[in-house]
């Protein structure tokens, strides 16, 4: 569902069986400002446990579930160690289900609000956060960079 700042119909939403797509439309794209990290689609099941983004700049993105939730920045969470996690049972019936996001929101034109199926839902990740969270070697070597210079 879109929110303030974006007009209903530049936001399409998705569903097929187990994935559900947010894609950014070009015309929405235009209201991102140049100096604002922006995504070209979001994909929330993109496969092995993991919620995808695909960058305007063409870089793609692929965050394990649990790590994102993780990295919750909401004021709840912020500053908080995780959560120890719950091995799975291997009696499923008796077991935790699998954490997941239900669903995902845009908030405004800088964020995403990502509605989880432990009933979490007040993180917003802005862009470049999720951007600066990425887990790949690339971003992970980037970051230590300027970790690095910062701390000169």
């Amino acid at each position: 569902m879109p929110e303030a700042g974006l007009p209903h119909h530049q936001i399409t939403q998705s569903q097929n069986h187990s994935s559900s797509m947010i894609r950014i439309t070009d015309e929405a794209k235009e209201m991102f400002t140049s100096t604002q990290i922006a995504p070209k689609s979001i994909k929330l099941d993109a496969g092995n446990g993991n919620l995808g983004v695909q960058w305007a700049d063409g870089h793609l993105s692929a965050f394990p579930y649990q790590y994102l939730r993780d990295r919750c920045p909401c004021a709840t969470c912020a500053g908080k160690a995780p959560a120890p996690h719950v091995p799975s049972s291997p009696f499923p019936m008796f077991g935790v289900s699998k954490l997941k996001p239900v669903r995902a929101e845009l908030v405004g034109r800088y964020a995403l609000q990502v509605f989880w199926s432990d009933g979490h839902s007040s993180g917003i990740y802005a862009f470049d956060h999720l951007r600066e969270l990425c887990p790949c070697a690339d971003c992970a070597a980037q970051q230590r960079e300027i970790e690095s210079q910062t701390e000169k």
